[in-house]
């Protein structure tokens, strides 16, 4: 995705082809497939299961724009409201030239390829971090900018109101484990309790099968 949001931003600032001119593209290009060519490899000999893992891992039914607007809104709450204001930069700074149409650049195809593509299967909140995170130079830079006007220092005043809130419930929450009591919440927690209790379970099922010299595998890490 950042390969994708780096030849968007060559095409608009029409450095194509010239790039492909520069011994320093090439030299960047024989770099990464030599990082990547072990993970390559291995899928080769093994079926693309890394792939195929990821690919079925995110696929779902037919594609539905509530879902892609459920999406969304659980990044406005992850991450605050601020993060319209950082759309409706990415937008803006996507057509100026500069260090920050190179930033929208880059976050554009990830917020778009994790927003969309929740539409049809599961989307989780962390997937999209790398695109907020990139436009945070020039959301700090609107926050100061206009700190001055009334309406965003409000509004900046309640996303870290309401970031402090969610943040200290959740500590909260998983301190004193009161969902662990409620059946409702058991999904939300299934990768968070438990683990003393699974590997005592482990241990014992592993000394009963194989001995002191055993291994045990499971299909998942969550399991």
């Amino acid at each position: 995705l950042l390969v994708l949001g780096l030849g968007l931003y060559w095409l608009l600032c029409h450095r194509i082809p010239r790039i492909f001119l520069l011994g320093g593209f090439w030299l960047a290009v024989l770099t990464a497939l030599a990082t990547v060519s072990p993970v390559i490899y291995w899928n080769v000999t093994h079926d693309w299961a890394s792939f195929s893992y990821q690919i079925h891992h995110a696929a779902g039914g037919d594609w539905e724009l509530l879902a892609v607007l459920r999406a969304f809104a659980v990044q406005w709450v992850v991450y605050t409201p601020l993060v319209l204001v950082a759309l409706v930069l990415l937008v803006r700074d996507i057509r100026i030239q500069g260090p920050r149409q190179l930033l929208a650049c880059l976050a554009l195809p990830v917020f778009l390829f994790v927003t969309l593509g929740s539409g049809n299967g599961k989307s989780l909140p962390h997937w999209v971090l790398l695109c907020w995170s990139l436009l945070l130079p020039s959301l700090s830079h609107w926050i100061d900018q206009n700190w001055s006007r009334r309406w965003p220092r409000l509004f900046t005043g309640f996303s870290v109101g309401l970031c402090l809130f969610i943040s200290l419930t959740i500590m909260g929450l998983l301190a004193f484990k009161p969902l662990g009591k409620m059946p409702w919440a058991a999904p939300a927690l299934q990768d968070l309790v438990g683990w003393r209790e699974a590997a005592q379970k482990a241990q014992r099922l592993r000394r009963e099968q194989f001995g002191d010299d055993g291994v045990l595998l499971v299909s998942n890490w969550s399991r």
